[in-house]
């Protein structure tokens, strides 16, 4: 009984501190926003992830003892957060957690170091820092306790902002360059970045900040990022980030896939070879080719892809009268390959 009582207490304590977190960034004027917010937000992912090592994480305890005054005392953040990792991972080794912990702790030093910086200095990316872990709290009280807390307390709120207070470009570019601004803004930043590249190295595609996407590749590589940062070799001197945006998007049919809206230039500007651009192109790309009943079935499939096929209809380039008249990617290529060679015809 006295277990179940700490558990409601530590999920009812978790989620007023959340509440007063983001009521107080919401504020149109509060001039000490981030650091008040992270103070709250930390304090509700503690109480929180101390309540699920006392629901499942049974050989744990939340508690130990200070070897100085004797005395009892909860365990810190960091020590729990390893916990409910370790633990997640154990049961779920792609659980949203993995980057969700990262964020939690990055947003903890950015609290313990907070007489350190200067609103004006780090805001965006306090912002995108803060949001995600502000997006992120709710989404574990849900998934591990069962609880919507904004349909159960009858609120309607958006966890943090609208939308981005800023140009991440325009930021990168002008505002973490200059070099007016604070060391200990610069180091935070740059371990934001480290971490990221961390996640992506373990294949984790969950980010830690929310709003934009940073690519960490070779520029003859890059995926869909919405701007490009150029990484400097080791030991370079450099006055400014190299930043292109990046303006390349590929079609998907997959579940959570971002919305977009194309023009009908865009449209055939992905979906650019008709059907007899394709054929000619496997002539020329595969030794032996032949346009037989295995190829059209693959053909077949492939209009069931958005990432290889598409139609609005009429294809404008198309002189075929067949409808629809479909449209393919340079995608197709990396498909067919795997039936085809260049250098002999391997149909199976």
């Amino acid at each position: 009984m006295a277990n179940k009582l700490i558990q409601k207490n530590l999920i009812n304590n978790a989620i007023s501190a959340y509440y007063a977190a983001i009521e107080l960034h919401n504020k149109p004027n509060f001039g000490y926003r981030y650091e008040i917010v992270s103070i709250l937000l930390i304090n509700a992912w503690e109480l929180i992830l101390k309540a699920f090592v006392r629901k499942y994480i049974k050989s744990k305890q939340i508690y130990r003892k200070n070897k100085s005054t004797e005395k009892k005392e909860t365990l810190p953040l960091k020590s729990v957060v390893g916990y409910c990792k370790e633990y997640l991972n154990g049961i779920d080794p792609n659980n949203f957690f993995k980057a969700t912990s990262h964020n939690i702790l990055k947003v903890e030093e950015y609290r313990d170091n907070a007489i350190h910086f200067y609103n004006e200095s780090a805001e965006p990316v306090l912002f995108a820092l803060i949001a995600k872990n502000a997006y992120d709290f709710p989404r574990f009280v849900k998934e591990y306790f069962n609880k919507d807390i904004f349909l159960q307390e009858n609120v309607h709120i958006l966890p943090v902002g609208f939308k981005l207070p800023f140009n991440p470009t325009d930021y990168f570019k002008t505002n973490y360059t200059n070099p007016s601004k604070s060391q200990e803004v610069r180091d935070f930043v740059n371990g934001l970045i480290s971490v990221i590249g961390e996640l992506k190295t373990e294949g984790i595609e969950e980010s830690i900040v929310i709003g934009f996407n940073v690519a960490l590749e070779r520029t003859k590589h890059v995926k869909n990022s919405d701007f490009i940062a150029e990484i400097a070799p080791h030991g370079a001197v450099t006055t400014a980030v190299p930043i292109s945006t990046v303006k390349q998007f590929r079609f998907s049919g997959e579940k959570g896939a971002q919305p977009m809206f194309v023009s009908t230039e865009e449209f055939y500007a992905y979906y650019k070879l008709t059907y007899h651009d394709l054929l000619h192109q496997c002539k020329e790309r595969y030794s032996g080719f032949i346009a037989d009943k295995a190829f059209n079935g693959r053909m077949s499939e492939m209009k069931t892809n958005p990432k290889y096929a598409g139609t609005l209809g009429k294809n404008p380039k198309s002189r075929s009268k067949i409808s629809p008249q479909y449209g393919y990617s340079e995608e197709c290529f990396e498909h067919l390959d795997q039936f085809y060679s260049k250098e002999s015809s391997t149909t199976p």
